[in-house]
């Protein structure tokens, strides 16, 4: 390997990994922070929306849904590509990406264009997340990573309700959701220069070499498994969203039937690769078959049965589930039957950011408060007691946000965030080194398939909402039992499927010790295995490629 590839700089120096290191996490921070936040903000900017584009209450809900459908589709793939080509320089396209968009969003005369800038937004926060999981990764070893994840946690869960008030402060502005944008925009690019000069630039410098050669390794993503998983994503969410109109629509019910064909399909695909090697071999030219030896998975076998990963998956499916109904329940029905404006409604999440924000302090304080499985288990427990409060809802007639929500928002927020911190550590610290950016996108995929599926679910249950303020209570209550159901599902996966974490993340011996029991063949590819007698240890080509950005911060 030319030696160019080991460059590192002096101590002292501005892109040292040591230099400026909080700094560097802040602006990750707010990076997170306005990616999620813009996506609280639209739920209550939708009326806005609504009213300055003259459009219908259906129409203007693509002001939300298109971001989130470019969100879910493409955030695991920009995982896999930012662990290829390097994770400080996706952060930086992605974030100077992620304003321009914003601007545009705002000065867009119409609601088509404006939709478009949305979903291409959502593409740009999908390409933000997973890449800040892997970058805090690198930065922060031992017992600060755990402090340093909790923090992270609290915020990107924090946000989406922050968003909610800040929105509701935008919406009461002569602009609208214009004045919000515009914000993004200012905000995201002065993230961005940051980001760019302490973190981006110097990786730049350190992969100058071997840039080409990760290219090379982008262009040999698995085009078909990228195919599957991505048109299955943004077709689950368009179902689901649709769902919540009307499940007798065809545009509801036959996305979603595509949708989950497609992603069987690629599941089948992505565990089958070898065995298709295996097929093609007999009736392929050696070019071609050279060529599909070489191809990149999109989801790698290591990483989806690595240490944990499937069962952390349910259970943050499930508890995102819960989660994002208390939020809607709370806010909408403080607009709806309560009549209250949209900015208080905003307000009354406060309880369950304070949750949010205690429980993450508490562990970023005392990082041993739980073992990881613990933490899962006692999260999901405190989420099924928030949840209990919302089942009276329709039995309690005055001072309702005292009775029940202010607790019942706290204990969610609470439980939502014992669980939100260790899940980030167990889900990305145990995966493989070269596959952090990756792990950090597939949980953000499936907690963003939870939200959908609770939100189309509670909708469809609320219907058309009437003026008969009864009727609408039995319907939130109704609503409520969802977030019991998903909270306790979630505390039954986190008991009796998740296992205890490694003893180390990242403990090379240990990933040592657990990839000998596998087997391996001549494949060039070491994650295109096909069997055979033998057995091998982790194939280090990959970790050398990546070496590199371990020095960066």
């Amino acid at each position: 390997m030319p030696s160019e590839k080991s460059v590192t700089f002096p101590k002292g120096s501005l892109f040292h990994q040591d230099t400026l290191k909080h700094l560097k996490f802040i602006c990750i921070l707010i990076a997170c922070g306005l990616d999620l936040a813009s996506v609280g903000a639209m739920i209550v900017l939708v009326t806005d929306i609504e009213t300055r584009f003259n459009v219908s209450h259906t129409q203007s809900g693509w002001a939300l849904t298109s971001y989130v459908i470019t969100f879910a589709g493409f955030i695991a793939f920009f995982g896999r590509v930012g662990d290829i080509v390097g994770n400080g320089i996706m952060m930086c396209v992605f974030s100077v990406i992620f304003g321009i968009f914003s601007l545009l969003c705002a000065v867009v005369p119409n609601f088509i264009a404006f939709t478009v800038f949305r979903a291409f937004q959502g593409m740009a926060g999908a390409g933000i997340v997973p890449c800040a999981y892997a970058l805090v990764n690198k930065m922060f070893q031992g017992p600060n990573l755990q402090r340093y994840f909790s923090i992270l946690s609290s915020v990107i869960s924090a946000m989406a309700g922050v968003g909610f008030i800040i929105g509701g402060a935008f919406g009461e502005t002569a602009l609208g959701y214009k004045s919000f944008f515009y914000f993004l925009f200012a905000a995201s690019l002065a993230t961005a220069a940051v980001i760019c000069v302490l973190i981006g630039y110097p990786e730049l410098l350190l992969n100058r070499h071997s840039y080409k050669e990760k290219f090379q390794r982008v262009y040999k993503l698995d085009v078909i498994g990228c195919l599957l998983f991505i048109s299955g994503s943004i077709l689950l969410v368009v179902g689901l969203t649709q769902g919540g109109e009307s499940w007798n629509d065809p545009t509801a019910y036959v996305p979603l039937a595509v949708s989950i064909v497609l992603l069987i399909i690629f599941f089948m695909w992505n565990l089958g690769y070898a065995v298709v090697l295996k097929l093609i071999k007999p009736i392929s030219t050696h070019k071609g078959y050279a060529y599909m030896e070489s191809v990149n998975l999109l989801i790698p076998k290591n990483l989806m049965f690595s240490h944990n990963f499937i069962p952390v998956l349910l259970a943050t499916f499930f508890l995102f589930c819960g989660f994002m109904v208390v939020m809607y329940v709370i806010a909408n029905y403080s607009a709806t039957v309560e009549g209250n404006s949209m900015i208080v409604a905003s307000i009354k999440i406060i309880p369950m950011i304070s949750g949010l924000v205690l429980a993450n302090g508490t562990v970023a304080y005392k990082q041993d408060l739980f073992k990881p499985k613990n933490a899962l288990v006692v999260g999901s427990f405190i989420s099924i007691l928030g949840g209990a409060f919302f089942v009276p809802i329709k039995y309690v007639d005055d001072n309702l946000f005292w009775k029940l929500f202010f607790m019942g928002g706290f204990f969610t927020g609470l439980g939502g965030a014992f669980f939100f911190c260790y899940m980030i550590t167990m889900a990305i610290g145990d995966a493989p080194d070269q596959y952090k950016a990756l792990a950090g996108g597939i949980v953000q995929t499936s907690g963003q398939f939870g939200n959908e599926v609770s939100l189309s679910i509670v909708i469809s249950l609320l219907g058309n909402q009437t003026t008969d303020k009864a009727d609408l209570r039995d319907r939130f209550q109704n609503a409520s039992y969802i977030v019991i159901t998903a909270a306790t599902i979630s505390t039954l996966v986190s008991l009796f499927l998740v296992k205890g974490p490694l003893e180390s993340s990242g403990d090379e011996e240990k990933q040592l010790s657990e990839c000998s029991e596998s087997t391996t063949s001549s494949n060039s590819n070491p994650e295109n295995q096909i069997e055979t007698v033998m057995v091998i240890c982790p194939d280090t080509r990959d970790k050398k490629e990546e070496t590199v950005d371990q020095y960066l911060a």
